[in-house]
């Protein structure tokens, strides 16, 4: 099956495999239906499929162990990030609201419960890199071979969501990460409140309520530079 495929490029220690084999997992929540995960598939996944396959993606991160989530942290949320931007994760709205519950529970099992604090900092930063180039992606248009903003969208909302859970569980440790300038991650937190989308709104305002939580110290300079910012987008429909 397809934990004995994990398991083997495992022991031999092949990375491609495995991401091979949680391609497999990926199908099967993207396409569902009986036999899914060696056919095409049906054009509808129902939600007890999704939600069986995001405990298997948990307990084959689980096998694999914490050192080597830790060392193939990129590997992992990327391929999480598939289960909610592609265009088969859902047909309706409240099919993507549900592939984004089915990620954040993957993440928040493996980044929040299997890696230690190091670990954690460094989930943190990969987060903050992927809303960095998706507002990037979004304020400059696309290209091509880009994902649909509404899909840059829902996974904007399970990182700035997962942010916030990783900074519940850090605490004071995330003034680290506050204090180093080259990151950004609250003027990149801050910039998702000008999103088009309410989702994506909400979930900032609730990662930065979080982060203040955790580090009060920032609860002050968050202040001025709300204010300055209503100031600044007064005229802006989207700040209003």
């Amino acid at each position: 099956g397809i934990m004995g495929t994990i398991l083997t490029a495992q022991n031999n220690k092949s990375s491609k495999s495995i991401e091979d084999a949680l391609g497999v997992l990926i199908q099967g929540f993207l396409k569902g239906g009986v036999g899914s995960f060696l056919k095409g598939g049906s054009s509808s996944v129902s939600a007890e499929i999704r939600v069986g396959v995001s405990h298997a993606f948990v307990f084959c991160f689980k096998c694999l162990g914490q050192q080597w989530v830790e060392r193939n942290l990129s590997v992992v949320i990327s391929q999480v990030f598939e289960l909610v931007t592609s265009p088969k994760s859902g047909s309706t709205h409240t099919e993507f609201v549900c592939a984004r519950n089915s990620v954040n529970f993957i993440l928040s099992a493996v980044l929040g419960r299997m890696l230690r604090e190091k670990s954690q900092l460094a989930a943190c930063k990969e987060l903050v890199a992927s809303l960095i180039r998706s507002q990037s992606q979004l304020e400059g248009g696309g290209s091509a071979g880009d994902l649909a903003p509404d899909l840059v969208q829902h996974w904007q909302v399970c990182a700035l969501h997962q942010l916030g859970y990783l900074a519940r569980r850090l605490g004071t440790v995330m003034t680290s990460l506050i204090s180093d300038t080259s990151l950004k991650l609250l003027d990149t937190v801050f910039s998702c409140l000008l999103s088009a989308s309410p989702a994506v709104r909400l979930a900032a305002a609730s990662c930065l309520r979080d982060t203040c939580v955790s580090v009060p110290s920032v609860l002050t300079p968050l202040i001025d530079k709300s204010v300055e910012a209503m100031e600044k987008f007064k005229s802006t429909p989207e700040a209003i």
